[in-house]
């Protein structure tokens, strides 16, 4: 993105940008691959250059994960995200009517 068109967007937008575009992409890959705790740092290192046009940060990051409701930004934590993509299916893996021979591998 051009950076005279990012200089003349607010927070949400860019936050916007952010959840709608660039993490769906990441998330997608995700989805398939776990992605390296290197790639992760460079995804999150981006996200928040983009977000602050690579100026000083000044608001903490825990802040701008919080919902509007809560004083933050709704911004996605991709970590956490991540994170929970596979925990779903983890739980597929032990629901009670799944006969799966790794659910006991899992259970274990």
């Amino acid at each position: 993105m051009n950076m005279a068109m990012v200089q003349g967007l607010s927070m949400p937008e860019k936050v916007q940008i952010i959840n709608a575009f660039a993490l769906s992409k990441a998330l997608y890959v995700a989805a398939v691959v776990p992605p390296p705790a290197d790639m992760m740092e460079r995804i999150v290192k981006r996200m928040f250059n983009f977000l602050w046009s690579k100026s000083t940060e000044w608001v903490a990051r825990t802040t701008l994960y919080l919902p509007l409701e809560r004083g933050g930004l709704g911004l996605v934590n991709v970590e956490y995200k991540i994170a929970a993509m596979y925990l779903v299916h983890l739980r597929w893996y032990m629901r009670a009517d799944n006969n799966s021979k790794w659910k006991g591998f899992a259970s274990y």
